[in-house]
């Protein structure tokens, strides 16, 4: 999947040789970018606070069987996380990948997006002028002190999460 993705957005794409620290060699401009492969069937429950969250889990500073090894700074460039189920890839630089990535699908909606696009919704309607309690008929009744907590900001509605569309392969270029 990887090699196809890179393939069609104009890179040429090998399979490395067994036994190598990575998967797949991209050439980008001349450059030869090493690419491991991390790749989850179906996304996984994240305990969140209230719930649990499904997202797809990647370890990435371990490798081999058990994970008794760890990667280093040198032995590759890129990550690139691929969700099976969904086939979505995101892709990170090294220097930037943590121990563990949780990483959510865009095909997917989830009840923090839906807070997230309801403030939005909320200030713009503020913008032009409407009172809370026009507001409120407008969202089918939400109640104005809900509505004031969200367009106020009392309310911490923020995407902190990741999706795989916040990982495209050329913002790994970019390092």
């Amino acid at each position: 999947m990887v090699c196809a993705d890179l393939t069609l957005k104009g890179y040429s794409t090998y399979p490395a040789q067994e036994g190598l620290h990575y998967d797949l060699i991209a050439d980008v401009d001349g450059r030869p970018i090493r690419i491991q492969v991390k790749a989850s069937r179906a996304a996984k429950a994240i305990p969140q606070r209230k719930a649990h969250t499904p997202a797809y889990l990647f370890y990435v500073k371990r490798m081999g069987r058990g994970g008794s090894k760890r990667y280093t700074k040198t032995m590759l460039d890129v990550f690139a996380f691929v969700a099976l189920d969904t086939r979505e890839i995101a892709y990170m630089h090294t220097s930037k990948a943590p121990s563990t990535v949780q990483i959510r699908s865009d095909k997917q909606s989830y009840n923090d997006d839906v807070y997230i696009a309801r403030q939005e919704e909320i200030r713009r309607l503020r913008a032009e002028g409407l009172s809370y309690g026009e507001i409120s008929k407008r969202l089918n009744g939400m109640s104005r002190s809900h509505i004031w907590s969200l367009a106020s900001g009392k309310r911490n509605v923020r995407k902190c999460h990741k999706y795989f569309s916040d990982y495209p392969f050329e913002e790994v270029l970019e390092k």
